[in-house]
């Protein structure tokens, strides 16, 4: 799925799968990743369940009262 650069992620984003050039958003430079204010973890896809595991861990580490529904 590509990403347009005009949509903003001010905090970031994580991509699993390999290769970043479908991540256009400006947040983070779009898919070079030169330029933009926000962090892109990009991690490969072999491992994608437990690297998703761990985004949300940490994610509710800092924001425990997240809504989710």
């Amino acid at each position: 799925t590509f990403i347009p650069a005009d949509t903003r992620f001010r905090l970031g984003g994580v991509r699993i799968g390999a290769g970043t050039g479908n991540m256009g958003s400006a947040s983070w430079g779009g898919g070079s990743g030169e330029g933009g204010e926000a962090p892109l973890m990009n991690t490969p896809g072999i491992n994608s369940r437990a690297t998703a595991q761990m985004a949300m861990k940490a994610l509710l580490k800092v924001r425990p009262h997240l809504p989710v529904d």
